[in-house]
């Protein structure tokens, strides 16, 4: 920005904020949640302001004689511009409009003086060449993104009354099948214990040991839900490249043995599958990204932008442990617990399902039973507080597993916690070679 060029403000807002504080107090509370004292450009506003909080905070009176006698006690009233400044203030209070209005304008400006002032020191240390050009970019993306949240807009709380229509509204219309329960994964017990799916909001973990088919669960909650539902999905692998997962998608799709397509002794019936599955999984909403190290912020930049442009409703993630920390000083558990806490932000923030696979640890096989439970989530106990849902696999067993065979096994499942619903352990059945979960019955074996 120009030297001589003013940032941008609005003072006759701020005069209008501060003349209504001091004639009805009950603009205070409305302000204090939407409007910090760094939002207001001049200084002597800010001032006021402080006072008037301050007052509002020890109880006491908030009428602008008490904030004028704050104000000399503190040594500022001068500096504000006296008395005769706060009579002007008073008389700018504007009666019938709300406030929020004024509290708005004023934060628009204020984001955009942030805005200027990140894009300042971004260029000076791009011209500095302070960082790597990676570095810089990242360190830029996460400057942007920090003012995004500083001035989210406050969230407007619904009274009681509101709230109960909202809810008596929405159950009649989940009776009516107007609207879905969750967004459905394709597994019906799995869909039970979840109240008809994933949730908006919701941060949902799949969690077990190497092999037992997360990363395979994963690409079949994302294939059915964007398949069978319509519901736009992202899919963000940290561990396997884009092309990998959609030669899997394509085996589940048509029932093609992976290795076959993997060696390329696939049969002419395989070929057939093959082009069929392409063309039916050409069509759905699903979306891959497969890019290494990403932080927290970078997947939430990530995720808002196809949440924006795509209109993306659930997400998966493969998988936890592999998200880079923002902050390396951290020791790995807390690095862990910031990085889950960040993605139930996430989920709250755009309102999407939110899908993490996650390790468990080597102790899980240490067991009687060989089961791995919810202390056993590996790195982070900090993950099982910020779950809304943690799902756990694990080899299964069957009363007659005798028909069993090394490509059609039982996965059990284990709703080992579930927020807002009944926990609970069921089976699946793992067609290996087409990296296919199915429905388990005794008679799919």
């Amino acid at each position: 920005m120009d030297k001589h060029q003013l940032p941008p403000r609005a003072e006759e807002a701020e005069q209008i904020i501060l003349g209504s504080m001091f004639r009805d107090a009950g603009h205070i509370d409305e302000l204090v949640s939407t409007l910090g004292e760094q939002e207001l450009y001049f200084d002597r506003h800010q001032k006021i302001f402080r006072a008037i909080l301050e007052l509002h905070r020890d109880s006491k009176p908030t009428e602008m004689s008490a904030v004028a006698e704050r104000l000399h006690a503190k040594g500022q009233i001068e500096d504000i511009g006296g008395y005769a400044y706060l009579v002007d203030l008073l008389d700018s209070a504007v009666t019938g409009v709300t406030v929020g209005y004024y509290a708005a304008i004023v934060r628009d400006k204020a984001m955009t003086r942030a805005l200027i002032h990140v894009s300042e020191e971004i260029l000076k240390d791009a011209q500095d060449e302070v960082e790597p050009a990676g570095q810089l970019v990242d360190a830029a993306e996460r400057r942007i993104l920090e003012i995004g949240e500083r001035f989210a807009h406050a969230h407007h709380a619904k009274t009681f009354p509101e709230l109960l229509i909202e809810a008596q509204n929405r159950a009649d219309a989940r009776k009516r099948k107007e609207i879905t329960a969750g967004i459905p994964t394709g597994f019906a017990d799995v869909d039970e214990a979840l109240g008809g799916g994933l949730q908006e909001s919701e941060l949902s973990i799949i969690a077990a040991r190497p092999s037992v088919g997360k990363t395979a669960f994963a690409c079949n909650v994302a294939r059915f839900a964007a398949m069978e539902a319509g519901v736009p999905t992202l899919f963000i692998s940290l561990e396997q490249s884009a092309l990998e997962l959609t030669d899997r998608l394509i085996c589940c799709q048509g029932r093609v043995d992976s290795y076959a397509l993997r060696t390329g002794r696939q049969s002419k019936d395989d070929e057939s599958r093959i082009m069929s599955a392409t063309e039916e999984l050409r069509r759905i909403p699903l979306y891959i990204e497969d890019r290494p190290a990403l932080t927290p912020l970078r997947i939430a930049a990530m995720v808002r932008r196809y949440h924006r442009r795509q209109g993306v409703k659930l997400v998966l993630i493969d998988y936890l442990q592999l998200i880079e920390a923002e902050d390396r000083r951290e020791n790995r558990v807390s690095q862990v617990d910031l990085i889950s806490k960040r993605l139930k932000q996430i989920a709250r923030e755009l309102r999407v399902a939110v899908v993490a696979c996650c390790q468990v640890n080597r102790a899980a096989e240490d067991g009687r039973d060989r089961r791995p439970r919810l202390h056993h989530l590996r790195e982070s106990g900090g993950i099982e507080a910020n779950a809304d849902m943690v799902l756990i696999l694990f080899r299964g067993k069957d009363d007659d597993d005798s028909t069993e065979s090394p490509q059609r096994t039982l996965i059990g499942f284990d709703v080992a916690k579930n927020r807002n619903g009944p926990t609970g352990e069921n089976l699946l059945v793992f067609e290996k070679r087409f990296m296919r979960f199915e429905n388990y019955s005794k008679g799919l074996l």
